[in-house]
């Protein structure tokens, strides 16, 4: 991880230490938008950035056991916690905000789906626990912008 304490100007590699989901797996960082400082409720001043895990490699065969999650801190992004997967598998591109209410919501890209469902189409969930799990799955039902069936 880079840290920079001139609103970007210069950067500075520090360690940090990014512990894994429940499920054993670390995630990646890349492929998902910027993360947040969340300003509200019991959790106000965490660390939250979406992340993601891939099923060994990104290949198309391993994509319905991608998920994507989240990984948070609370002492100055020193040490991460990972969340618990985002409950849908296959996603991927994921953004955060927080919710004037406190609650977190997450929108993640999906690359493949079952059951007749687009797979371009995405997913959105919240968090009331600060971004440690996720529920309220459900499906986004307006369509991406941008190219589709690229791949």
């Amino acid at each position: 991880m880079f840290r920079s304490k001139d609103h970007g100007k210069t950067w500075t590699k520090v360690q940090a230490v990014i512990k894994p989901d429940p499920k054993g797996n670390v995630p990646a960082m890349h492929m998902n938008e910027h993360g947040i400082t969340l300003r509200r409720g019991k959790h106000k001043g965490r660390l939250l950035r979406p992340s993601r895990w891939y099923a060994g490699k990104n290949e198309r065969a391993r994509w319905p056991n991608h998920y994507t999650n989240a990984v948070f801190s609370d002492d100055g992004g020193k040490t991460w916690q990972t969340s618990a997967p985002f409950p849908a598998k296959g996603t991927g591109e994921a953004t955060v905000a927080e919710l004037s209410d406190g609650r977190i919501y997450y929108n993640s890209g999906r690359h493949w789906a079952p059951g007749g469902k687009n797979p371009r189409r995405g997913w959105w969930a919240w968090s009331d626990d600060g971004g440690a799990t996720w529920k309220g799955l459900t499906f986004v039902k307006i369509p991406p912008d941008g190219p589709q069936n690229s791949n």
